[in-house]
């Protein structure tokens, strides 16, 4: 599992409206139906769930499919048409620096293609609002402009799982978000009619009771903001989202990651609102049936990659093949030297791979199979070997650890030798030390020493390892012994002799088996430290900063 970078500071809802709205402003009326004034204009709002990735049919589609066997006339509009694409392959890239405030967004990606057996009718009406990570905090601001460039009578509503999923806010301020959507779209349109899904709940993520107790909060508080807001001249109405979407904290079989919706759960979100759109605005005369869960309608094939190639790399060993259209990500089987999976992750969203810390001469030995979920697989292709050369720097030599009140202070000094002519930034990979519950890795990059990492949980013993990024990538880590916020720690420079290693190895292996990256049987040879002399294990204790 890759570390989860901290200190990147991603702007607030208000700054992220005012990146997207430039971007909402284009008509979805490009072609207009024949009759199309008397054709009824929907608008559908929501995020990932709705939007979908390339291949999907979409619930949208399914609505629409749905508006034409009622023999409905029906002109989908919104800024945007397509689903999200797959993520292009590229070379491995360093992470945001600390503190470093992103450039703002650019346009939500919907480059991204339908399932290859959707009508081509669908195509020339498949206009949306729905983005992937979208809120209703983050839609309330956008709305009132959306619908006076994409003019609609009907918005179908599906929000509020990223609000209470990404802390966005609390089930009351989410409640408070999708008053506010309603009341600004119908700035644009006083005449607007709405049918608004409550929220699905997802497979259980451990730690976030919070999520299932917001959602339950969230939907019992649905119902009342909706007999509140609704009026004869802009009628708004409840989906029975949760209800008919198989999925809860126990299981999700209509999803394939456990929250969006698989070909099954596509025809049961559609169901849903065609449901309310046939009791409640007496639109059709039946809700969409839903097919077997094993109908073919809904089953996805994929291929086995082709032309799949394995390869010596400035990465050390990349991997690379031809895109699966409909693929969501790829797996792979590495081996090492003939022995079990290393260090390398075993999945990419690309169709590319680059091996991850790996050290001259040794052998990798891949596979790899295209992925549409927990069930959706190809079959693996034949097993291709190279062997690593890598062009990446050492880590940094001298590394100190001084504790905070709140954090830690880390210095060091850049790593000598081969390739670190083209040294870009430094990695501090640091977790809690917990050998009863494993804990996330988080990281800080830094372009220079000294690296300030704040907002740590003060007493809390971590554990620290330092990497070197260059024009190639990112460099072997090596560890350095736990650090406790605000209190004493020890710690050691990179490069130590065979026997501290082993004395260390023999000090803490009853107490914990899991020693961080860089303590394992691959470590670098020894280098000479920065006064040419060398490295050993240096240990030094200090309490708050001050040696002791």
């Amino acid at each position: 599992m890759p570390p989860i970078q901290k200190g990147v500071e991603f702007r607030d809802v208000e700054g992220m409206v005012t990146d997207v709205v430039p971007q909402t402003n284009k008509s979805g009326l490009e072609k207009p139906l024949a009759g199309g004034e008397s054709a009824l204009r929907v608008m559908i709002i929501g995020d990932s769930m709705t939007q979908g990735q390339e291949g999907d049919w979409t619930w949208r589609y399914r609505m629409w499919q749905w508006f034409q066997q009622h023999k409905i006339a029906v002109q989908f509009v919104g800024p945007y048409k397509g689903t999200l694409a797959p993520q292009p392959a590229s070379a491995p890239s360093p992470p945001p620096l600390y503190g470093a405030s992103p450039p703002p967004s650019g346009p939500p990606d919907d480059k991204g293609g339908y399932a290859k057996d959707v009508d081509p009718a669908f195509l020339s009406n498949c206009n949306h609002f729905s983005v992937w990570g979208r809120a209703a905090a983050t839609d309330k601001g956008l709305i009132q402009e959306v619908v006076e460039q994409n003019p609609t009578d009907l918005i179908l509503l599906m929000l509020g799982f990223n609000d209470l999923g990404w802390f966005y806010s609390d089930a009351r301020g989410t409640i408070e978000s999708i008053e506010t959507l309603i009341a600004n779209a119908r700035a644009a349109n006083p005449n607007l009619k709405f049918a608004v899904a409550n929220v699905p709940h997802r497979s259980f993520m451990g730690g976030r009771d919070d999520l299932v107790e917001n959602t339950n909060l969230f939907n019992s508080l649905l119902p009342p903001l909706i007999a509140k807001v609704t009026s004869k001249q802009s009628p708004v109405f409840l989906v029975e989202l949760e209800r008919h979407y198989k999925c809860q904290p126990e299981g999700c079989p209509a999803a394939y990651d456990g929250l969006h919706p698989n070909g099954w759960g596509e025809f049961q979100i559609a169901h849903a609102f065609s449901e309310t759109l046939m009791t409640d605005f007496k639109l059709g005369s039946s809700p969409l049936k839903v097919p077997a869960r094993d109908h073919d309608s809904v089953l996805r094939k994929l291929p086995v990659p082709s032309n799949f190639k394995v390869f010596s790399s400035p990465q050390g060993v990349t991997s690379t093949w031809d895109a699966v259209y409909g693929a969501y990500s790829y797996e792979l089987r590495v081996s090492i030297n003939g022995g079990g999976a290393g260090f390398s992750g075993s999945s990419t969203q690309s169709n590319r791979w680059d091996a991850r810390w790996p050290l001259e001469g040794w052998t990798y030995s891949l596979s790899v199979r295209a992925s549409a979920g927990e069930k959706i697989k190809s079959d693996y292709t034949e097993t291709l070997s190279a062997v690593a050369k890598p062009e990446l720097a050492p880590p940094p030599c001298n590394i100190h650890a001084q504790p905070t009140e709140t954090g830690l202070i880390i210095t060091w000094d850049p790593p000598t030798g081969p390739y670190t002519d083209s040294i870009i930034e430094y990695n501090i990979l640091y977790w809690e030390h917990n050998p009863k519950e494993p804990q996330w890795m988080s990281s800080a990059a830094f372009a220079n020493s000294p690296g300030v990492i704040s907002d740590l949980d003060p007493d809390k013993e971590y554990r620290i390892a330092m990497l070197t990024w260059n024009a190639n990538g990112e460099g072997l880590p090596f560890h350095v012994e736990e650090s406790v916020a605000g209190k004493s720690y020890y710690i050691w420079t990179p490069y130590f002799e065979e026997k501290e290693k082993l004395k260390f190895r023999l000090q803490h292996e009853k107490e914990d088996a899991d020693l961080g990256p860089g303590i394992v049987d691959v470590s670098p040879t020894k280098l000479p430290a920065a006064d040419g002399t060398a490295a050993t294990a240096n240990a030094a204790t200090r309490s708050r900063g001050n040696a002791v």
